[in-house]
């Protein structure tokens, strides 16, 4: 875990492979993999979300980065003691990897996922764990 971040990962309960990582994200550091373009102008959308806290997602059936409230204390604690249920309860999409019908986490080759559209309007992320729950993961 690198100094100043706060980290975990879980196996998924099928194929043992990571099932996703989390990654808390302080303001002012840009999440993983994600770059401004040099031609982007100071106060342009990346540049404000990065003047947030973030929780990196990345693996399962989807990667994002969200902001997170007020809720730093016990998400770094969630984190910390790797209690993905924990996670979960502070906010569902939080834990997109994790079924908490069968209390497991899967990767994006185990967890289908698919989007939801009203009329032209992107609604939600749904999936089904392979043990048939299915719940919202993103909204």
């Amino acid at each position: 875990m690198a100094e100043g971040r706060t980290s975990a990962s879980w196996p998924c309960a099928v194929c043992g492979n990571v099932a996703a990582a989390v990654t808390l994200l302080p303001a002012g550091e840009p999440a993983p993999g994600f770059t401004l373009p040099p031609d982007r102008p100071t106060g342009s959308v990346g540049d404000v979300m990065q003047g947030y806290d973030r929780l990196a997602i990345v693996g399962g059936p989807i990667g994002v980065t969200l902001g997170v409230g007020l809720d730093m204390p016990a998400i770094e604690d969630a984190l910390g003691r790797g209690d993905v249920r924990a996670l979960f309860g502070l906010d569902r999409e939080f834990a997109p990897f994790w079924c908490p019908d069968c209390a497991a986490c899967y990767c994006g080759e185990h967890y289908l996922h698919w989007d939801v559209w009203d009329e032209n309007f992107f609604d939600c992320v749904r999936g089904l764990c392979p043990r048939g729950h299915q719940r919202m993961l993103m909204d």
